[in-house]
């Protein structure tokens, strides 16, 4: 490109600036600043640019400024720029360049003075013809919902992403309304929880993570999906995040993510254990067959007394019971019982004539008194 920018500087061309232009936005990009200043510098030097792409100059320069941390330079850059746009009354640049400055005080700390200008600018883009703010349109109001969240306005925040999500839709921008999409389902999970909605908004971006052919992605919001039916607690939702977690183990299968396949499993053998579908639990706790790192915990209410609840999985993998041997195909025959031995003889027996005592020894007889006193 540089080579093609030469060339056509040396035919005194209009494409020279063009092409010195896209070389300069092109180091931007890459990261390479200092060299999209000397590019810029270059063109300011050989008065190539003239007065109709001053403001485009002075935008690119800013830019490259702000990267390489001139924040002073930078907002001179920008005021510069919006100068020239308004004199020329080109209502896009002029809410580029507002839209720029915002950034540029956000990056300083300057929260109230940034949402200044994002609202100055979303005023322009918003006066513009359908389809010609792009997608600047959509990143100005994102950013502003962004700053009204961070400084509380909660309900003002929730406009600005739902406007963003309506513009990037209008100009069927699938990335601009995925990041509006995940901009609310934040929004409705930590600013203002609402779980119906956090639900409706996962889904739809579910459907648009489906559209840009995102696997990773919709595995990931599958899961978190079947979270929070699991977290509503009733059977039907039960049954729903049963439904959420078979599908997210069949893309978490088809990405070999075998720590993500072990969970999906095990939740779904705890949505089973939650439905008192007892035989399916085992089943999916025979088929996991794999350490599991890091068990999910149960959410929403419990289905069992605690003094019936199964016993807590350790963290050792889990190994089946071994099966008994098995046994011989012969038939059975029953053990010979032991021979009968013949009892022993006993003593003889007794006569039965009558008892008699036996004659004792003969009385003793009295001592004789001794007749004397």
């Amino acid at each position: 490109m540089a080579q093609a920018a030469e060339a056509a500087a040396g035919a005194g061309s209009r494409l020279a600036l063009d092409y010195l232009l896209e070389l300069a936005w092109l180091h931007v990009l890459g990261g390479r600043s200092p060299a999209a200043l000397d590019v810029l510098e270059c063109v300011r030097d050989g008065a190539v640019a003239g007065t109709e792409r001053e403001g485009v100059m002075a935008n690119m320069a800013a830019v490259a400024l702000t990267r390489t941390g001139r924040t002073r330079q930078a907002a001179e850059g920008y005021y510069r720029a919006l100068r020239v746009a308004r004199g020329r009354g080109r209502r896009r640049n002029q809410a580029v360049a507002l839209a720029n400055l915002g950034a540029l005080c956000l990056r300083a700390g300057a929260g109230g003075l940034a949402q200044h200008y994002c609202r100055e600018a979303v005023k322009l883009f918003s006066r513009l013809p359908g389809g010609e703010g792009g997608q600047d349109f959509t990143c100005v109001l994102l950013r502003l919902g962004r700053l009204c969240a961070r400084r509380a306005h909660a309900w003002q925040a929730k406009c600005y992403y739902e406007w963003a999500f309506l513009v990037a839709a209008e100009m069927d921008h699938l990335e601009g309304q995925l990041c509006a999409v995940q901009r609310l389902c934040h929004f409705y999970s930590t600013v203002m929880p609402s779980e119906a909605q956090c639900v409706v908004y996962h889904e739809f971006q579910l459907s648009l993570a489906r559209r840009v052919a995102d696997k990773v992605l919709e595995g990931q919001l599958l899961e978190t999906i079947s979270r929070l039916y699991l977290s509503l607690g009733t059977e039907r939702a039960y049954r729903s995040a049963l439904d959420y977690t078979k599908r997210s183990l069949g893309i978490f299968i088809d990405l070999q993510k075998k720590e993500k396949e072990a969970h999906a499993w095990l939740q779904a053998g705890k949505i089973y254990y939650i439905l008192k579908q007892n035989e399916l639990v085992d089943v999916y706790l025979q088929v996991l067959g794999r350490p599991v790192l890091h068990p999910l915990p149960l959410r929403g209410p419990r289905c069992v007394p605690a003094a019936c609840e199964a016993p807590t999985m350790d963290h050792h993998p889990w190994t089946p019971t071994p099966e008994p041997p098995a046994l011989d195909s012969q038939p059975w025959t029953p053990t010979p019982e032991p021979p009968t031995l013949d009892p022993t003889p006993g003593p003889p027996p007794l006569n039965h004539q009558p008892w008699t005592p036996s004659p004792g020894p003969p009385p003793l007889d009295p001592p004789a008194l001794d007749s004397q006193p």
